[in-house]
């Protein structure tokens, strides 16, 4: 089951919680790219997240490792499903989570 969910030519936000071994990653002075390549790497895409979330009328600060993907017509264009990774960049350097694996993204063909 993948771990996100959208139609074909959905525009959504979606929040998330970025964690490295348990722990909430604090992103304070980070930039975060949510990075998706279609299986078949036909089709890739790159979304500048906004820091910050909110899951469940929970406000998760970027210092506590919320995020929210932004999820645009562009994105969501092609049914698929994607193998995707969230880029940070702080201080001049790149942390690529999850660091084991990838967080999938179906895209479904919209009827």
């Amino acid at each position: 089951m993948p771990d996100i969910e959208l139609f074909q030519y959905d525009s959504d936000d979606v929040p998330v919680v970025l964690f490295d071994n348990g722990s909430p990653v604090n992103l304070a002075g980070s930039d975060v790219n949510f990075v998706m390549t279609q299986d078949q790497q036909r089709y890739s895409y790159t979304i500048k997240c906004k820091m910050g979330a909110t899951i469940d009328g929970n406000i998760i600060p970027y210092t506590a490792g919320g995020i929210t993907i932004n999820f645009s017509e562009m994105e969501t264009s092609h049914d698929g499903l994607f193998f995707c990774y969230f880029k940070v960049s702080k201080f001049g350097k790149f942390i690529t989570y999850p660091t084991v694996g990838y967080v999938t993204t179906k895209i479904k063909k919209k009827l």
